[in-house]
């Protein structure tokens, strides 16, 4: 993986190092997840429901840059890939997760150094893609590293679990099979190779919303991973594609305007199946080959405001980090 860009904002800082030769910069790609399945179990008494569900990473992905400076603090700029800018829906402060897990990784190690953050975002917000998140785990490995903090792992998952729910499965990416509330996460049988086109409407959902709206749709919800998992073992592409599912289905494409056509579009153009990304309002069609996605995506350019191709990542792949000076 290269990254040619090198962000003045953090590059001109000249900061300390922490020791002769030691990296004091990180450059990382944190990639999106979509959900091969998502089983929703009933709410607990802490507000948080019990969840099994099968993600996978794609290539879509932000790009995290996260350098030690001279003073302490934390520090954080996030700016649009598509347009250079800031997204005022996008915190630049406390609020964003990307900030916590750095200061959850200088608490935990009594750490003073101050750290600076840059993303380039290229990840739709309130889609179900699991951006935050995935920028979230992607500071913690990389603050971890730079200051030379070597946590057990099951430290390190538990300061995860603290920032949000699908952080635990970005420390690892890949394909993994994550349940309780996010902070089990078990490496399974790599996905077959899948070209996938990602669309996301006008409109966003918040997670709780997306939570409120199924609880009060309290029916019976069959159960789509074991039979993800049994496909996944026997390295079964068409038994895969036939038994993904997504409980959201039930109640996003009519509570979020635009869901619903935008299924039915892709559906048209040529992707099977189409599932929703997490708790929406993006969704994902796999398709035939790439030149395949392409043509699906290129179908949707001109009625969807945000369009993107990508193929499943490995979890090698998805936890790649560049260090330097």
């Amino acid at each position: 993986m290269r990254h040619a860009v090198r962000w003045p904002l953090l590059s001109s800082m000249n900061p300390r190092q922490l020791q002769g030769g030691a990296p004091d910069r990180a450059v990382m790609h944190a990639h999106a997840k979509v959900n091969l399945s998502l089983d929703v179990g009933p709410r607990l008494d802490t507000g948080y429901h019990t969840l099994r569900t099968v993600m996978q990473t794609v290539s879509l992905a932000d790009t995290v840059e996260v350098q030690i400076a001279p003073g302490p603090g934390v520090s954080l700029i996030c700016t649009s890939a598509a347009t250079g800018k800031t997204d005022p829906e996008i915190p630049q402060d406390h609020r964003n997760t990307a900030y916590q897990a750095a200061v959850a990784v200088l608490e935990r190690s009594r750490s003073s150094v101050g750290v600076r953050i840059r993303i380039v975002k290229s990840i739709p917000s309130q889609a179900g893609l699991g951006g935050g998140s995935s920028d979230a785990a992607a500071v913690l490995r990389a603050v971890a590293r730079l200051i030379g903090w070597q946590p057990r792992f099951d430290e390190l998952r538990q300061t995860a679990i603290g920032i949000g729910s699908d952080v635990p499965f970005f420390l690892t990416g890949g394909t993994a099979l994550v349940e309780g509330i996010g902070e089990s996460v078990t490496p399974v049988a790599d996905a077959p190779a899948l070209d996938v086109v990602v669309a996301r409407p006008d409109a966003g959902v918040s997670t709780a919303q997306a939570y409120r709206a199924l609880d009060e749709r309290p029916s019976s919800r069959p159960a789509n991973t074991p039979e993800v998992l049994e496909a996944l073992n026997r390295r079964d592409r068409d038994a895969l594609l036939r038994s993904m599912g997504n409980h959201f289905e039930r109640v996003i494409p009519g509570l979020v305007p635009g869901v619903a056509a935008l299924m039915q579009a892709m559906g048209d153009a040529g992707a099977s199946p189409v599932r929703l990304c997490g708790s929406g309002s993006a969704v994902y069609g796999v398709a035939e080959s790439a030149s395949h996605a392409r043509q699906i995506a290129a179908a949707l350019g001109g009625s969807c405001p945000y369009v993107a191709v990508a193929t499943t990542v490995g979890a090698a792949a998805s936890t790649t980090m560049e260090t330097g000076e």
